[in-house]
């Protein structure tokens, strides 16, 4: 009978042994497994920072295009469209545009006040109804 208890603790101490060293490969499998998908998520993230750091990259050198080539040349526009301007503005005044404006304006209100009036009323039109 004490052989029997022997062998059962024998069997049970195996068993418990290899129930541990299974438990604990299981354990570093699993951890493994983890520290692998950790490594991939971080490959991963790496990459998209990666990619993320190039957009950047290419968005300030486009900004900086825009900055040093864009801007002066469209200020350099507006300065001779503002030019343009003020010369267009001295021209109305030296030209007294007005004053013909006016007259003409003048002129037309004098000669059509008359609705059946279409020209002249020096000339010898008569309108016809």
């Amino acid at each position: 009978m004490a052989g029997y208890i022997v062998e059962i603790r024998v069997t049970l101490e195996v068993f418990l042994t290899l129930g541990v060293l299974w438990w604990t490969i299981r354990i570093f499998a699993l951890e493994a497994s983890r520290k692998e998908e950790l490594r991939r998520e971080e490959d991963n993230a790496h990459q998209q920072l990666e990619g993320l750091q190039g957009s950047v990259k290419k968005l300030e050198e486009a900004a900086g295009k825009v900055r040093d080539k864009l801007i002066p040349s469209q200020l350099a526009v507006i300065s001779q469209l503002q030019a343009q301007v003020t010369n267009l503005d001295q021209d109305l005044q030296t030209s007294q545009l007005q004053d013909k404006l006016k007259l003409y304006q003048e002129v037309k209100a004098f000669y059509t006040q008359d609705p059946a009036a279409r020209y002249f009323r020096a000339s010898d039109w008569v309108p016809q109804e």
